[in-house]
């Protein structure tokens, strides 16, 4: 061999040295396969990242390699680890050393167009691979924190401009029955204060029964509007345990009997005689089901039929309420879950109502992760309704 050739095979494996000197200094291994995925090169810097010395690892396929590394990995992940090794430029993988320490390492393929064989570079990149998935549960943590907030901000903003309508509609309804008050109390001092006046009894029961209505009226609103403030208030402490509904709608359609008869309507319940247990909170679900009966009685003429059922489906435990009344005109159906929202019409103008019980139903069966039921024709009837998942046994 001549010395130049010579001179030249020395100059290249000190360049291989110093390559592997410097790659060891920043933390790097090498390492190399053959086309059969057979290990045929591993640099002393292995050792620093997995425990394992080349020699053990020199001769190992990628599957050998990969439950050499990671013993845990299933099957699927080790295909995946040949896979990707083979088609990726960088690629990160959960190791645990020899020693049992948790690693993450990166390698980093290197291969030229001459060289059929697979070259990696090795580095630990644990320190790294932490610091990211902390910043990343981090970024989440706070995204999701911030969903909660604008979700608290929205709900805030909701409930502020609930109150204002609460307090515009009070002060428009209240307005006439309270002139309708306070004009007979004007009449019958007016009339008590003539000389000589005679008070007439008949003319005197007529003030009074216009002064109870109004009274009744007033006190009806006030009632609505308190009893959606107190919804959202319990909403926030309820408490949601297993519930029977079939004693619930019993003890409510009993309740508004002496109603249903004195509006000469049909009145019915038809329920099984097994328990249909739901998770809910009591008090809120008496006020859906007392609101929907109370609807369906209020805009029902006499004469006709109310009919309450309650069964299970799929699973789901079915309340309805289908009557033959008025039926609610198609334009206004889209606004009828909304607050203080009336769907009038020429047959219900007369009806009093503030516009808050439907909209109340619908916050009742949404926070216990139910459905609405609504269909409704003018002229021929409403029928509306909810479905609750049932507790399995």
């Amino acid at each position: 061999m001549s010395v130049d050739k010579l001179t030249l095979i020395q100059d290249d494996i000190l360049t291989l040295q110093l390559h592997n000197h410097v790659l060891q200094a920043a933390g790097y291994a090498i390492i190399s396969f053959n086309t059969d995925g057979v290990m045929i090169y591993a640099s002393d810097s292995m050792v620093h990242l997995t425990g394992y010395t080349p020699d053990e690892m020199i001769g190992l396929t990628y599957e050998e390699l990969a439950q050499l590394l990671a013993p845990t990995r299933d099957l699927t992940c080790t295909q995946s680890f040949e896979h990707d090794f083979q088609s990726h430029q960088a690629i990160t993988h959960h190791i645990i050393s020899k020693e049992g320490d948790e690693r993450w390492i990166e390698y980093r393929i290197i291969n030229t167009l001459e060289d059929e064989h697979i070259h990696a570079l090795v580095q630990d990149v644990t320190q790294r691979y932490l610091a990211e998935q902390a910043l990343a549960n981090q970024i989440q943590q706070s995204e999701k924190q911030y969903e909660e907030i604008q979700a608290l901000f929205d709900k805030v903003n909701k409930l502020e401009q609930l109150k204002s309508d609460m307090i515009r509609v009070a002060a428009h309804d209240l307005r006439s029955p309270l002139a309708v008050f306070v004009t007979h109390l004007d009449v019958m001092s007016l009339e008590l204060q003539e000389p000589n006046a005679t008070p007439d009894k008949d003319a005197l029961i007529a003030h009074m029964e216009d002064m109870r209505l109004a009274t009744k009226r007033m006190r009806r609103i006030i009632e609505d509007i308190l009893s959606l403030e107190r919804i959202e208030q319990n909403a926030q402490h309820a408490e949601y345990a297993p519930v029977e509904l079939t004693p619930i709608v019993q003890g409510i359609f009993r309740d508004y009997q002496t109603q249903a008869h004195a509006n000469n309507l049909k009145f019915t319940l038809t329920c099984p005689n097994t328990p249909l247990r739901i998770s809910g909170d009591i008090a809120q679900l008496r006020e859906a089901v007392a609101n929907l009966i109370s609807n369906a009685l209020k805009y029902t003429p006499q004469g006709g039929d109310v009919h309450v059922k309650i069964e299970c489906k799929h699973n789901q435990v079915r309340f309805e309420v289908i009557d033959t009344g008025y039926g609610i005109p198609k334009d206004k159906q889209p606004s009828l879950f909304q607050p203080f929202y009336r769907a009038k019409s020429k047959e219900t103008r007369h009806i009093e109502g503030t516009g808050l019980g439907l909209y109340l139903v619908k916050n009742i069966v949404e926070r216990h992760h139910g459905e609405l039921i609504f269909k409704s024709v003018q002229g021929k009837g409403s029928h509306f309704g909810f479905e609750l998942p049932l507790l399995l046994p």
